[in-house]
């Protein structure tokens, strides 16, 4: 049986440097056996990947930088890690919301030497949501620094007013955007004018941001290091469904592998697709 509370409580100030700075580390807060179990599960996946699951780095390039996404809809421990660990009810206190919703789950892995960078990119670009209580947490199976991948972040972005394109990740990805969207900025050219957030973290920890705060990681250059990751999506009682034709979820891929849904524009996540997780129904 697995621990139902985390380590210890979200904090006040955590909770508020998650709204003023758009990024946050969380030390020491996720149950070791939540890791251990979901190591296996991973390591499972990247051997046998089904769904959206690929490899992201080009044909013949060194590494693996794996990708994939929903995949607590086929593999039996990322759905109890969806349903059964302690993470909505943290997510509640984060929002001071009276439900929370499960937007989705995305597996990122950069194992040794694999150049392959995230660019900047925020991930309301992507998604088919509107609203303010939208939080990404990043779980590490394995220790993450800089040189591995762990994810940086621009203090404050969250609070840009643009719109933003939506960027791509490999030479196999594909992506169309709004006319009027800006383009994401070169933050890496005139660094003097952003404060970068960016932790090392061990097993354990948790990082949260918001769904507009920009952030990147770099390739995992070390020669031993891996990094396991899963990123977990949460909303609140503000998020709306609010699709556009540029949102991942009405991309040709996304529908040939995920039932539809009958949420229509505006209205409240739920469904099938983005169940409620807190309380749990």
């Amino acid at each position: 049986m697995k621990s139902t509370k985390l380590l210890r409580e979200i904090t006040d100030e955590e909770i508020q440097r998650y709204h003023e700075d758009g990024a946050v580390v969380l030390r020491q807060i996720m149950p070791h056996d939540w890791i251990d179990f979901m190591r296996d599960a991973v390591d499972e996946v990247l051997a046998s990947p089904k769904g959206f699951g690929m490899d992201m780095q080009a044909d013949g390039a060194p590494g693996r930088f794996f990708g994939d996404l929903y995949t607590y809809r086929w593999n039996d421990n990322f759905k109890e890690l969806v349903f059964d660990s302690p993470l909505p009810e943290m997510i509640q206190k984060l929002f001071n919301s009276r439900r929370v919703n499960f937007f989705g789950d995305q597996l990122l892995v950069k194992e040794p030497n694999t150049p392959n960078k995230t660019p900047w990119h925020h991930d309301i670009s992507y998604w088919p949501l509107k609203g303010e209580q939208i939080a990404s947490v990043w779980m590490p199976l394995d220790k993450a620094v800089r040189e591995s991948g762990t994810i940086a972040y621009i203090k404050g972005s969250h609070h840009y007013k643009n719109d933003y394109q939506a960027v791509t990740f490999s030479e196999k990805d594909v992506w169309n955007n709004a006319e009027d969207a800006l383009p994401v900025p070169d933050f890496d050219a005139e660094p003097e004018k952003y404060e970068v957030l960016c932790w090392d973290v061990e097993p354990g920890d948790l990082l949260l941001h918001h769904a507009n705060t920009f952030h990147s990681a770099l390739g995992n250059m070390t020669k031993d290091m891996r990094r396991r990751a899963i990123a977990l999506r949460y909303t609140g009682d503000d998020v709306t469904y609010a699709p556009t034709e540029y949102s991942f979820t009405e991309q040709p891929m996304f529908k040939s592998n995920v039932p539809e849904d009958n949420l229509q524009p505006g209205d409240p996540m739920g469904g099938a697709l983005y169940p409620q997780v807190y309380p749990r129904l």
